[in-house]
């Protein structure tokens, strides 16, 4: 009798069941599990499992094996549970064959052992098994258990997104977000998140808040990123909880709310958030819809700078620096910006060769302001280019070079930095570097005075230009 094609009467099934029927036995034993038309007897459910798994049902196997392993309606046992999945799954029972990748995976009743999971993921994600092809897309992203392969993830992934798996949409978004495996496509990313997070699932929730907050994919739209912030918020999700808390502190998306800006920002840092712990304090060091107190602010820094937090670190170094809320302490704010340095923050590395520069809390070094300028500079500081242009023309930590002064002039002024639009100006007129040229000199003195530089505003007035 082939039970899927019969009515689920109980009485008929467990008849056939009594009279050894394997199909039957395992499906009265489903009935009693999921209580279908009898009332639901976890301990009824496994006798009847077992007669059908004692025959050779891989399904009942497969299911006696969940039994064991979650312990329901007997004790939990991993060993008992691994050996009825092997036994299944050799049958080629795909749902038993991702059962044992993740008794290996995670190492219950076995020896963790990654390759010995990623064989049997295989074989389950090969019959289309969409669990197990999101587990073989983690196992070649994270290089567990097979070579690390980011275009053989994303194949894996993709299959199994299209089936619906949401942790497979989710990743295969973030992989297309950024270009892992695959062009970046933030069309395809976007439309992969949704797919997710309209399923419920919290990390794509908060991903799409993301690309609408950014306009990645779509045109920026705040209200929508709020929206999407806020589903993923509510659930939890500490990345979520500070983006919120971001949209309520600057009136972005929402009306401008200080108060819920410190509560989303305090539950994020509730959960060990640094950059709600480096918000918080911008908020107090700012007076952002709170009372200014540096010493609020100077408390929550160094809890996120304490523990990495290159942000924390860079404003706390400010704050060393001018003395606000602690002593002024030279020295301590070149160990912050050293520290917010080597983790690639340019405004950090800049006021680190400033600090050089100057001698201020470390003896002065003009090779190594060079240094940390070159860094900030090649990366796009304007100030640090500039910067680089004044060492040039000063000779300082380099030799003394005016047309590679010009250069870094030309970069820093080119993103409207006035000072080295000025001292562009300066060096045409009098020929330092480059050939003199007066309406050269006057275009560079010209944008600067736009750009409110004041020595250039004085040079203007002096010669009745303005």
């Amino acid at each position: 009798m082939d039970l899927d094609e019969a009515p689920l009467d109980f009485e008929t099934i467990k008849s056939l069941a009594a009279m050894g029927n394997p199909d039957a036995q395992f499906g009265l034993g489903w009935m009693y599990s999921v209580g279908v038309n009898v009332e639901k007897d976890d301990v009824e459910s496994i006798k009847w499992y077992k007669l059908a798994a004692d025959q050779g049902h891989m399904d009942a196997q497969n299911n006696l094996g969940a039994a064991y392993r979650n312990g329901v309606g007997v004790k939990q046992d991993y060993a008992e549970a691994l050996r009825l999945y092997k036994l299944a799954a050799e049958q080629g029972q795909n749902k038993a064959q991702y059962n044992v990748g993740i008794m290996y995976d995670e190492g219950n009743g076995v020896d963790e052992d990654p390759e010995e999971a990623v064989k049997w993921y295989e074989m389950a994600a090969e019959q289309g098994n969409s669990r197990a092809q999101y587990c073989m897309g983690l196992s070649y992203g994270e290089g567990r258990g097979s070579e690390q392969d980011d275009e053989e993830a994303a194949k894996w992934y993709k299959l199994a997104a299209e089936q619906g798996h949401m942790d497979a949409q989710n990743n295969l978004g973030a992989m297309y977000h950024v270009g892992m495996g695959v062009e970046i496509d933030y069309f395809e990313a976007l439309r992969l998140y949704r797919l997710a997070a309209e399923q419920g699932h919290i990390k794509a929730q908060y991903n799409l808040g993301l690309m609408y907050g950014y306009g990645n994919g779509a045109a920026q739209d705040l209200e929508e990123a709020a929206k999407w912030y806020r589903m993923a918020a509510e659930q939890g999700h500490a990345g979520a909880q500070n983006g919120l808390g971001t949209l309520y502190c600057d009136g972005a998306g929402v009306d401008k709310d200080p108060d819920a800006a410190l509560k989303w920002y305090g539950l994020a840092a509730e959960q060990g958030y640094l950059d709600a712990h480096f918000n918080i304090g911008l908020m107090y060091e700012n007076g952002d819809g709170v009372e200014q107190d540096y010493k609020k602010a100077v408390e929550m820094y160094t809890f996120a700078s304490d523990r990495g937090n290159s942000n924390a670190q860079y404003n706390l170094a400010i704050m060393y620096r001018d003395g606000k809320g602690v002593d002024q302490n030279y020295g301590e704010a070149v160990r912050l910006y050293r520290l917010s340095a080597v983790q690639g923050d340019i405004n950090a590395q800049n006021n680190l060769a400033v600090m050089y520069n100057l001698g201020a809390g470390v003896d002065k070094d003009y090779e190594e302001a060079v240094k940390w300028y070159r860094m900030a500079a090649e990366q796009g500081s304007c100030d640090a280019q500039f910067n680089m242009g004044l060492m040039y023309n000063k000779g300082a930590g380099v030799e003394q070079d005016h047309s590679e002064a010009i250069r870094w002039f030309i970069m820093a002024a080119e993103q409207g930095h006035p000072s080295a639009n000025y001292n562009l100006g300066v060096m045409y007129e009098k020929g330092m570097g480059v050939d003199k040229n007066d309406e050269e000199a006057m275009r560079w003195f010209r944008t600067a005075v736009e750009l409110g530089e004041e020595t250039a505003i004085d040079l203007f007035k002096r010669r009745n230009l303005l």
